[in-house]
This record gives C-alpha cells, sequence and structure tokens, in this order.
C-alpha cells in the first residue's frame, strides 16, 4: 500500500486490493471517501455514504442509470433490462420480513407503486399504478376508468360530481355493513330501508319482475313469506306467501289494508270503481256480506231461494200498481263530483222512501242515498198482474202494427181510426144485438113536446127526403151499395153535433113525428068514409056505391086491408095494447120490407114485415125478386142484367121446437159474373118462446146493381097446441103488386 500523507496523517491511501480512500487508511470501496466530496461530475457504478449523521447534498442533476440526467434527480432502466423489479425503492429495516420494501418504477409509460420481499422480488400486480392516460389502478395493471379498483374499497363518503356520468360496480358491494348490499355470485341487492322518488323502468322494459322473497326448504311449512308496502309506518300493499315446507310457495294472496290477507285479494275498507267499462258478459261480481268475499253468478247476487227465506208473504194491494202510479220516473245528470257523465234516468231515493223503502239504501248518517232497482221488479210484476187481470175481458189477435183502437187527449175513441171527431167513431160496420139511446126523464133537461103542427112540418120535411145509395171512400168499389142519407141534404133535427153525421135516435124520431101526422091524416080519413057511408044509407048518395066512389078517390078496399095512394090523417093508431104492432115500410132500394116499431118510447127498425105481437103471428110470403133501382141511383155501366142465385142451406121451412135454439144455416150465392158476393141475412133470430111462422129475408146484389132475394119459413112448433088454422088474405096495393099474408090461430084444447 502506498500513501501520501502531509505531516503525520495519512490523507489519500491506495490499498493493495487497489481501492482509494481519502480521509481513511481503510477503503472498502474503489473509492471511499471520509468527509465532505465537492465537485462537478461525479460517475461511477455505485456510492454508499455509510455516516449515519452526515448529510449528503449535490447542488446540481443526479442521475442513477443515465450519465444525461434532465431532472435534479433521475432514475433510468429499461424494462427488458430490468432486474431490479424497480427504479426505487422505500425500505423501512426495522419491519417484519418481507415487510420492509415499497419499490417505484415507471414502465412502459405507467408509473407502478408495489411491495417487495426481502429477496427483492416485487409482486406480481403493483397495488397501485397510473397508466399515460391518468387512470389509477389499484390491485389490477389495466385501469379502464380515471380510478379501478381491484377488490374492495372503503371511504367515509363517495362523491360523484359529474351529473352526466354513470358509476359501474362490477362485483359486488357493501354499505354501512350491510344496509344496502349487492352480492354478485347470488346476484341479489339487499337495502334495510329504502327512499325513493319517482321511479320508471326502461324505454321497452319488456316483462319486469318487482320484488322476490326467496323461499328455501329451510323454513317449515306455513312460514309467512311476505312484504308490505307501508306509509307513515302503516301497511297498505301486502304481498303474502306461506312456505310449503320443501322450498316452494302457497296461499299466495294480495292484502290491501291488511297483512294477512285469506283471499287471493283481501281489502280492508272501501273500494272505489270509476271508468269502469261496459261489458258485453252476463255475469255478476257479488260480495258475501259475512265474509267479504266476492264471487260471480250469471243471474243475481240476492240469495232468492226459498231455503234461504221465512215469514214469506203476497205483497198487498197498496204495493202494486198503486205504488207505481205514485213513483215518478225522470231524467238528470250527476254532480260534476260524483264524477259520472251523461244524461242518466230513474228515481229520487228520498221519493221512493215512501213508497218502495225496502228499495232505498241509506248512507252513515241515515240519509237516503241510493236505490236498488231489482228490488222494484217484484213491484213492477204485482201492478202488471193487476193490469192483466183489469183488461182480461180484452181479447187482441191483431196482428199488424197499425193501430186499431185509439184515445185522444179530449177522450175521443176511435175504432180503425186515430183521429176520432166524436166520443166514439168506427170506421167500418157494427153489429150488435140492439143499440139503446139514453131516454129516461131523470137523464134529459129541457123536455118540451113536438105539437100536431110540428109533426105535420116533420112530415113534409121527410116527404123532401132524398134517400141515397153510396160507398165510404175508404170503401172498395166491390163493396155493396150503402143506403142512407147526406148530411147536408138531411133537416137539421136530425144531424148530430157537429152537422157531419146523421142521429139514427133522432132520425127515428122525426119518422115517428111524421108518423103520427100520417095517423092524424088516416083517422080524418075513416071519419070522412064514415060520413059517406052513413050519408048511403040515409039516400044522402045515390049514384054509386060508396066503394066506388073510394075507388074513384084512390082508395081500394078489401075484406081485411085498406090501401090508400095518399092518405092525410090527424091522429093514427097502430095495434093495441094486447097487440102491439108496427108500420111496415119497403126499401127503395131493396124493394124489401122493414117494420117500424116504438119499443120502450123509442122508435127501432127490423128487416121484415110488421108481426102482431101474440100467439098467432102473421107471416108474409116472400118470393124471390129482382127489383130494380130507385131513380136518380147510379147504375153499371156492365151489360149483366143477370140477377145473382140464392141458393138455401137445410130445410124450408124449417122446424124448431118451442124454447129451443134457431140457428139459421145459411145461404150460398152464385152470380154469372161476380165471385164471392156475399148474402144479406135479415130476420135469422127468431123467438122461439112463441110458436108460429117466422120468416128469414136473404138478398144478394152483384156489382152491376143486380139484386136478388128469397125467403125461409122458421115454424116454431107447440107440442101442447092441438089444432091451427091459417088464415090467408091476397092484397094488391096501388101500383098493382100483389101480396099474400098469412095469420094463424091456434086452438089449445
Amino acid at each position: 500500500a502506498s500513501s501520501t500523507a502531509l505531516g503525520t496523517t495519512d490523507r489519500f491511501v491506495i490499498s493493495g486490493a487497489g481501492n482509494v480512500g481519502i480521509g481513511t487508511t481503510s477503503p472498502g470501496q474503489m473509492l471511499s471517501v471520509a468527509g465532505d466530496i465537492l465537485g462537478n461530475n461525479f460517475i461511477g457504478s455505485y456510492f454508499t455514504a455509510t455516516s449515519t449523521t452526515a448529510t449528503s447534498y449535490f447542488a446540481g442533476k443526479i442521475g442513477v442509470g443515465t450519465t444525461t440526467p434532465n431532472w435534479l434527480f433521475q432514475l433510468a432502466s429499461t424494462t427488458a433490462s430490468n432486474t431490479m423489479k424497480g427504479q426505487l425503492a422505500l425500505t423501512d429495516m426495522a419491519a417484519g420480513a418481507d415487510l420492509k420494501h415499497w419499490v417505484f418504477a415507471s414502465e412502459g409509460g405507467a408509473l407502478y407503486f408495489a411491495t417487495s420481499t426481502d429477496a427483492f422480488a416485487t409482486s406480481t400486480v403493483p397495488a397501485l399504478m397510473i397508466t399515460k392516460n391518468g387512470n389509477v389502478g389499484i390491485g389490477t395493471t389495466s385501469p379502464y376508468l380515471p380510478l379501478s379498483v381491484y377488490g374492495g374499497a372503503a371511504a367515509t363518503y363517495f362523491v360523484g360530481s359529474a351529473t352526466t356520468s354513470t358509476t359501474t360496480l362490477a362485483g359486488s358491494f357493501n354499505v354501512a355493513n350491510g344496509a344496502m348490499f349487492y352480492d354478485n355470485s347470488g346476484a341479489y341487492t339487499s337495502i334495510d330501508n329504502l327512499q325513493t322518488g319517482a321511479q320508471s323502468f326502461d324505454t321497452n322494459a319488456g316483462i319486469v319482475s318487482w320484488v322476490d322473497v326467496p323461499v328455501t326448504s329451510a323454513a317449515p311449512a306455513s312460514t309467512i313469506e311476505s312484504y308490505s308496502a307501508q306509509v307513515g309506518g302503516t301497511s297498505l300493499l301486502t304481498v303474502y306467501g306461506e312456505s310449503d315446507g320443501a322450498g316452494g310457495v302457497q296461499n299466495l294472496r294480495v292484502g290491501i289494508g291488511s297483512t294477512s290477507p285469506t283471499q287471493m285479494l283481501t281489502v280492508t275498507g272501501g273500494v272505489n270503481f270509476t271508468g269502469i267499462a261496459a261489458g258485453a258478459g252476463t255475469a255478476y261480481v257479488c260480495s258475501t256480506v259475512t265474509t267479504g268475499v266476492l264471487s260471480t253468478s250469471t243471474t243475481a247476487c240476492n240469495p232468492s231461494s226459498i231455503r234461504f227465506k221465512e215469514n214469506v208473504e203476497n205483497l198487498s194491494a197498496d204495493r202494486g200498481l198503486a205504488g207505481v202510479l205514485r213513483m215518478r220516473p225522470v231524467t238528470y245528470t250527476y254532480k260534476p263530483d260524483m264524477a259520472i257523465s251523461g244524461q242518466q234516468v230513474g228515481f229520487i231515493a228520498e221519493e221512493m222512501v215512501g213508497i218502495v223503502p225496502e228499495a232505498v239504501g241509506f248512507d252513515s248518517q241515515g240519509l237516503p242515498s241510493n236505490i236498488d232497482y231489482a228490488k222494484l221488479t217484484p213491484i213492477l210484476a204485482k201492478a202488471i198482474q193487476e193490469l192483466a187481470t183489469t183488461t182480461a175481458f180484452i181479447s187482441n189477435e191483431w196482428a199488424s202494427t197499425t193501430p186499431v183502437f185509439a184515445v185522444t187527449a179530449e177522450g175521443n175513441i176511435g175504432i180503425g181510426t186515430s183521429t176520432p171527431a166524436y166520443k166514439l167513431q168506427v170506421m167500418g160496420d157494427i153489429a150488435a144485438t140492439s143499440f139503446v139511446n139514453i131516454s129516461t126523464r131523470d137523464a134529459k133537461k129541457d123536455i118540451s113536446y113536438l105539437s100536431a103542427s110540428d109533426d105535420a112540418t116533420v112530415l113534409e120535411k121527410i116527404k123532401a127526403l132524398n134517400v141515397a145509395t153510396y160507398r165510404y171512400n175508404i170503401e172498395p168499389n166491390s163493396n155493396p151499395l150503402r143506403m142512407g142519407l147526406i148530411a147536408e141534404e138531411a133537416p137539421s133535427e136530425i144531424l148530430a153535433v157537429g152537422g157531419k153525421g146523421v142521429d139514427i135516435y133522432k132520425l127515428s124520431s122525426f119518422i115517428l113525428a111524421g108518423v103520427k101526422a100520417q095517423q092524424s091524416k088516416l083517422e080524418s080519413l075513416e071519419t070522412r068514409i064514415a060520413r059517406l057511408e052513413a050519408n048511403q044509407s040515409t039516400g044522402g048518395t045515390q049514384t054509386q056505391s060508396v066503394g066506388d066512389y073510394l075507388s074513384q078517390m084512390g082508395v081500394q078496399l078489401s075484406a081485411t086491408v085498406a090501401q090508400f095512394k095518399t092518405m092525410v090523417v090527424d091522429a093514427l093508431t097502430v095495434g093495441s095494447s094486447d097487440k102491439p104492432s108496427g108500420i111496415t115500410l119497403y126499401d127503395e132500394v131493396t124493394k124489401q120490407p122493414y117494420c117500424l116499431k116504438i119499443a120502450n118510447g123509442a122508435t127501432v127498425t127490423a128487416p121484415g114485415v110488421c108481426t102482431s105481437v101474440s100467439s098467432a103471428p102473421s107471416i108474409p110470403e116472400t118470393s124471390t125478386t129482382t127489383p130494380s133501382l130507385p131513380s136518380g141511383t147510379a147504375t153499371s155501366t156492365s151489360s149483366d142484367t143477370i140477377p145473382p142465385v140464392i141458393s138455401l142451406n137445410g130445410n124450408n121451412p124449417a122446424t124448431v121446437q118451442r124454447g129451443a135454439t134457431y140457428l139459421d144455416p145459411g145461404a150460398t150465392v152464385t152470380d154469372n159474373v161476380n165471385d164471392n158476393l156475399g148474402v144479406t141475412t135479415v130476420g135469422g133470430e127468431i123467438d122461439t118462446t112463441i110458436p108460429g111462422e117466422y120468416t128469414v129475408h136473404y138478398s144478394a146484389t152483384d156489382a152491376a146493381g143486380n139484386t136478388a132475394s128469397t125467403t125461409r119459413t122458421v115454424i116454431v112448433t107447440d107440442s101442447s097446441a092441438t089444432n091451427t088454422m091459417l088464415n090467408v088474405s091476397t092484397t094488391t096495393d096501388v101500383s098493382g103488386t100483389t101480396s099474400t099474408a098469412t095469420t094463424s090461430d091456434t086452438v089449445t084444447p
């Protein structure tokens, strides 16, 4: 070894190993300096400072692994040649084994922070790294976000200030020691308490599961598994189930206002339905009062079997039609707070309380609230039954929809017309056994009687009357002609109210007044005849017989009949109280006889000749004739002049026992031109209580106006009678027509 000394102390030593020592005689390194070193550039493989109290400092740049440091302190290495597994290490020599070293390195543009064992082996994955993009990785070498942590992360709190960024947690996480926990392996999240604002699902989310309560076989059967939605600590909606002991569930239900539902849906409290669409089905939704269970029914909800009822009684009379007539059907709209729109029909609950109280529901304050319209059905049924009883006498087989019966607001009744002008107006023929006019004195006022001069005036008006044939406007031309008066041409005394119709009762009374005037003329004539006869017996008239004299005056006398061409009398008596009779008049059109009589003070007419009401009525014999139409009657322009042929059905004469019922067998009509003419029958109602002979008259007229008629003799026999005497008389009237009258006298021994 050699040394250089200044004085007695060595300052520079070169050992035998070639180590240089400055300030030390035992250099242990290639250069060992005991003291400060001052220089511009220091380059070496490595430098060792042994003093624990000295301070090393460099005024310039320090380069480790580089001779051209660009910063005050620069550590340089290459990743491929790096055998130090780091570029800067921090060591705690007092730490335990493999816990002393933290290594820092710059590799591939990334900064790494890692631990190292005492054998200088760094961890495979650095504890922290920062990429060239600034992403920080903890426990990962590939952070893809500004902060990527592989493993758990704990903090007092996390703040995300970006309103448009998304925080992603790839694994499980635990908040507040389980207050919120997400298990990545089980794919579920547990939250002890959750307060949220408005929530929504993703667009087109499809089928979304809400909340699930996992159940395993560890739960015994019937263990309640449920969860509830609460407001203010009160359960409002509960999804309920029970474990079945095998990992499944049973008795799944939903409760509203109830945490222990007993049905699929249990509601504790009121239910309000609005906006329900009208359904096309026929089922009802019913609620059992005792349990609140809802069910459906295809009929109605109220049980109606006799099995459920007692104290069953019929409705009283005042609960039927009388009750219905008290009801007031109304239309109305609901007030806005009812949320029911549109025009409604129904009744008022307050009004129905006094009529059908059973149908009215009341609210909690005892006020009428609603009406059970189904309970009105028995009341309506009772009313219909009463109407059916009241109208049971009406038989209707009318198939047309055109009304045949009408009642106007004025109370007029129309049959065949909807606009009747009279209390009863019938557009068509009327058939009845009799028509009665109320004639009692008690029903009349302003009574006065016609004088003889009034009767004479009436007779003159009767003589001036024109009898017409016609058809009504509503009748087809094939109908037979009618015969009667024209109201506009008739005397006002016989017209009905309004002047458009003839009052039959007035007409009969009018004719009766004329008959009275005619009777007066007959009686005057009888007086004059008596005087003539008296004059002849006393020689007053010698030149001719009374008969010749009367014949010249137009009077024909026979043994039983006096015929007058014109007769004027002051009074005329027909029949007697013992043998009431009438006057036979012949129809100007049909040439058929009609009997004018007085019955109960009223004038009546009957087809046929008049007969005396006695044990032996007279029976006229009528032959088939073809009368001509009267002057002024419209005639057909057809060349048909052949009358119809009437063929009688049954026997002629016909015999019926006294007291038996006579049913006329009728007649048939044929014609050379017309079909289905029909036959008119007069006198077919025989009084079988009086023995004798009766005549039934038949007539028919074709479209050309040709008329045919015939008669049937009906003999009412009495087994107690032993002898019957017939008296026949033949008379000829002034026109030359010959008629035969037959009377009978019955002698009972």
